[in-house]
């Protein structure tokens, strides 16, 4: 098996899919809360002839309830679920999950991110990187799919005519760039004799699989020309992405197109290449797909995303796409077409694979909050006064080190800097005793998901006198520096602050002041009482209009003898308190961002903390988060502006990041505000169409007294599906509603809710009712009914 093919990822998804992979469990719940199970004698002894876990039973039985006429088959694997998850994860490259995901879903390790710049390198384009092992353990574990859709990633491939129609590839491919009539030629791909040999292969598999991997882009099936490595090339089709092979560069999409022509000789003539229409392509490629993926036992989504059919080494290789979630959300696709269809009730079968050692129960997802980043940069160490030398020199990803020099101390100094300034570092074992002693130094991510641990290897002997060390020690005070900066002046004083470097200690530092930069006396201004202290408050002989220059220097008593570090730098200071008020409350300043978007356009807001007025403001754009560059991509004619309409320069499923800085001129010098957070926003119009419809839906709500309490009904306006409706009370028609509802639907299919607790009778009391949309993680609302208002009797 060519393990380069476990490389073909997806490339220009439409983005509104993202969401589905994250709601799956959410319907899990649902499906729980919706029906209480009647025991079925026959059924529960095949999912004991089936050999099914405990934990697979719960969810499957509800399915039953509401499918009896589905069939469920374990599929049971040879190897562990630790095992498979360890090989699965083992390769950085094969998991990728979009970078608009929280960063608990994302990977922290060699080869995965910056560690200077702290951001996450890219796998494919600047919109995926690599998925954290809890994403991966989550989309892995089968568990957390048996719900009324996502059960459908363990759906066969093979044709079914009675309930895979041209109707459904029709729905599926409705809104993406394929013409009206391609239908028809994902139906001739179902049933392909090819080389003698016949294959059968879901249209409605073939068609979802160009959904998420073209969405709206024609980019693969319009036959434009172009260039490649210097070779021109045109008429060429590939609506399943197939060779489009992971680039951080981003050309995934032409090395597609290349495989489409027949390779870069384009004398390739497998699969009915050259696909230089878009027939032979939905035709070739269903029978590459069919040879290559099905013939290797990878005959379902999950098996085509998961190679665990193939043995346990092959694991993590020849995938058909590396996006984690990939089936997941082609199986929603899957299950939104037969839902609409009306075929849920025909006799599907599923094949679910069954691990050995399963946990107890499903991999959670990772948390909201957080990130995977459990590595330091440095670990520094001293005793007896001395700092301390280890072999091998410190690698954040080498884990055991050795200190060179036996100590006397029972107790070692010891500093881990952290990459990340939300991880948390414990010690243990630093209570030493004589003989060898090993320091555990453990680092935890923030996620709380990821952790390492670092060890030190140290050999205590108290019988030795610590050694001196002057020369050194003394060497070590007179190189440490001084970094100098004016912190801020107020009517009446200013205040200096200073940070010296890392590694010597010093006992005290001393302030000098002059009036030229050369005029400075042999005493000190100010000497602080301990060397911790790094700031000084300047208030005596102070003029308005005045120049001051400052410099500092560190002090240390050594053997009885004085010893100075390094000069700070020459600071220059003009005492100006009202100038200075003014500067500092520019650079002050926060601003915040945020941008929508709209046909043919992204809007950018942002809004200036209280205070200082700007002259104008400059807007930054670009396709990278941390690639700015030094020139605004738009200037503001004055500083009352709180928005930029950028209507040019604007690619479908490119993902582009603003950001925002306000600018004031004082006594001809521009300063700047800080820079506003950045603003992300993948350019992909349709969500924000679908946004604006379940904006403008309505909703009419009525109600009545019922029993011992009062029922709310209401009905909504045609066009837009909602994910569930929110229920808010008030005994005041027109305030008094608050911000959470008292209750809130399961789904978007319940129209009615009985409200029996909290009742006073003969009080008046309001209801109003929204639909909400999730998207991409982000609600999206409806306008609020009509009031209800019913007297409890």
């Amino acid at each position: 098996m060519m393990k380069e093919y476990g490389r073909i990822r997806t490339v220009n998804r439409c983005t509104i899919f993202l969401l589905s992979a994250v709601l799956f469990i959410t319907t899990a719940f649902t499906m729980q809360n919706a029906a209480v199970y009647a025991a079925d004698s026959s059924f529960e002894a095949a999912l004991q002839a089936e050999g099914f876990p405990e934990s697979y039973k719960v969810k499957l039985r509800l399915l039953h309830q509401k499918h009896p006429n589905w069939t469920f088959k374990a599929k049971k694997l040879e190897f562990s679920w630790k095992d498979a998850l360890a090989k699965q994860y083992a390769d950085a490259d094969a998991n990728t999950i979009s970078v608009n995901y929280k960063d608990a879903y994302k990977a922290v390790r060699e080869g995965t991110y910056n560690f200077t710049t702290h951001t996450y390198l890219p796998k494919d384009g600047a919109s995926w990187v690599s998925a954290s092992k809890q994403a991966v353990a989550f989309y892995m574990d089968p568990r957390n799919w048996l719900t009324e859709s996502g059960i459908f990633m363990f759906e066969p491939f093979y044709y079914d005519s009675s309930c895979q129609t041209e109707e459904i590839v029709k729905s599926i491919l409705k809104g993406t760039g394929l013409p009206s009539n391609a239908s028809a030629y994902y139906m001739e791909a179902a049933q392909q004799t090819y080389n003698g040999k016949t294959y059968s292969i879901s249209p409605v598999y073939l068609a979802a699989k160009t959904r998420i991997e073209l969405g709206n882009s024609k980019f693969m099936i319009d036959g434009h020309s172009f260039t490649y490595k210097g070779k021109d090339y045109s008429n060429c089709y590939n609506p399943y992405n197939i060779g489009s092979v992971d680039s951080a560069d981003g050309t995934a999409a032409l090395k597609g197109l290349v495989f489409a022509a027949g390779g870069s000789n384009q004398s390739e003539t497998s699969y009915l290449r050259p696909w230089n229409s878009l027939k032979k392509a939905v035709k070739g490629g269903a029978l590459y797909i069919a040879d290559r993926f099905m013939s290797n036992n990878q005959y379902s989504l999950y098996y085509e995303r998961f190679n665990v059919r193939n043995g346990l080494s092959d694991i993590g290789t020849y995938q058909y796409a590396t996006n984690v979630f990939n089936a997941a959300t082609l199986a929603a696709i899957m299950y939104d077409d037969y839902y609409d269809f009306g075929v849920l009730n025909e006799a599907f079968t599923f094949e679910i694979p069954v691990y050995q050692d399963m946990p107890s129960s499903p991999c959670k997802q990772p948390p909201a909050t957080g990130n995977n980043n459990c590595y330091l940069d440095s670990i520094s160490l001293s005793a007896d006064g001395r700092k301390l030398s280890c072999t091998p020199a410190f690698d954040r990803f080498t884990s055991t080190y050795t200190v060179r020099e036996t100590v006397a101390a029972d107790k070692l100094t010891i500093k881990a800097d952290k990459n990340d300034p939300s991880a948390t570092v414990t010690i243990s074992g630093n209570n030493l005793v004589n003989g060898e002693n090993k320091i555990a130094i453990k680092c935890k991510s923030s996620s709380g998901l990821a952790s390492k641990t670092y060890y030190v290897k140290v050999v205590r002997d108290d019988t030795q006198p610590p050694a001196a060390n002057n020369d050194k020690l003394i060497k070590g005070v007179e190189n440490t520096t001084i970094s100098l900066s004016p912190k801020e002046q107020g009517e009446g004083y200013v205040r200096l602050a200073w940070e010296k470097s890392k590694g010597y200690k010093v006992d005290c530092f001393q302030v000098f002041r002059a009036e030229s930069p050369n005029g400075f006396g042999s005493s000190p201004m100010y000497t602080t009482n301990t060397g911790t202290q790094s700031t000084y408050k300047n208030t005596k002989q102070l003029s308005l209009g005045a120049t001051y220059y400052y410099k500092v220097r560190g002090m240390r008593t050594i053997g009885g003898k004085t010893y100075y570090t390094k000069w700070s730098d020459t600071i220059s200071i003009l005492y100006d308190p009202a100038r200075a008020s003014l500067i500092q409350g520019i650079e002050n300043t926060g601003l915040t961002m945020s941008a929508v978007q709209g046909n043919g356009f992204v809007l950018t807001n942002w809004e200036k903390t209280p205070g200082v007025d700007m002259d104008y403001y400059e807007v930054f754009r670009s396709v990278s988060p941390d690639a700015f560059g030094d020139t605004p991509f738009f200037t503001t004619v004055d500083g009352t502006r709180g928005t930029y309409k950028n209507t040019k320069d604007l690619v479908r499923n490119t993902t582009y990041y603003y950001k925002v800085r306000g600018v004031r001129a004082v006594y001809g010098t521009l300063y700047y505000t800080q820079w506003s957070d950045v603003a992300a926003i993948t350019y992909n119009p349709y969500i924000e169409g679908i946004a604006e419809g379940v904006n403008r839906t309505t909703l009419t709500a009525s109600g009545a007294c019922e029993g011992n309490g009062i029922r709310i009904n209401w009905k909504k306006s045609k066009g837009y599906k909602m994910d569930y409706f929110e229920i808010f009370r008030s005994v005041k028609k027109s305030s008094g509603y608050g911000t959470k509802p008292i209750f809130s639907t399961k789904d978007g299919d319940k129209f009615t809710y009985r409200n029996t607790k909290s009742l006073t009778k003969g009080i008046r009391y309001y209801y109003k009712v929204r639909g909400v949309r999730i998207m991409e993680g982000t609600p999206y609302y409806t306008q609020w009914s009509t009031k209800a208002s019913v007297v409890y009797k």
